[in-house]
């Protein structure tokens, strides 16, 4: 009974998405690939998105290195998380008031990061829905 709830709440989640993402787009800021991240967090924060600080408390390890870096130094800390390898990509969360959760990820994070994609999240039963609308 909960697996049939959880498919008829996808499929109203689907057509609330379907009905409103051209406004839900427009209320996403216009962000564009490779900008500044910094730039983009203050046009987000002007738009009055928030910035979901992770306490180090709230981690499973210390943070070093790149992740020390950008959460501690540049005061980002509504960083999530960075890859050690490849591009070295990291993830920063953002919060609107009715829930949805933006996500940023950046590229280049050794010295000025950058955007290099971002999505809207939901969470539906303690579990994250990603829509994936581009948002540029």
């Amino acid at each position: 009974m909960k697996q049939f709830g959880h498919q008829i709440a996808l499929a109203v989640l689907g057509t609330v998405i379907l009905q409103s993402t051209a406004g839900m787009a427009q209320s996403v800021p216009t962000l564009q690939q490779e900008m500044p991240y910094a730039q983009a967090r203050q046009i987000l924060l002007d738009e009055g998105w928030q910035a979901i600080d992770i306490p180090a408390l709230q981690r499973d390890y210390e943070l070093s290195g790149l992740e020390d870096y950008i959460a501690n130094e540049l005061g980002y800390g509504e960083m999530a998380s960075c890859a050690g390898t490849g591009l070295g990509l990291c993830r920063f969360e953002f919060a609107a008031a009715d829930g949805r959760k933006l996500i940023v990820v950046t590229a280049n994070n050794e010295q000025e990061p950058t955007l290099y994609r971002w999505w809207i999240e939901w969470v539906l039963d303690d579990e994250p829905i990603s829509l994936a609308v581009e948002l540029d």
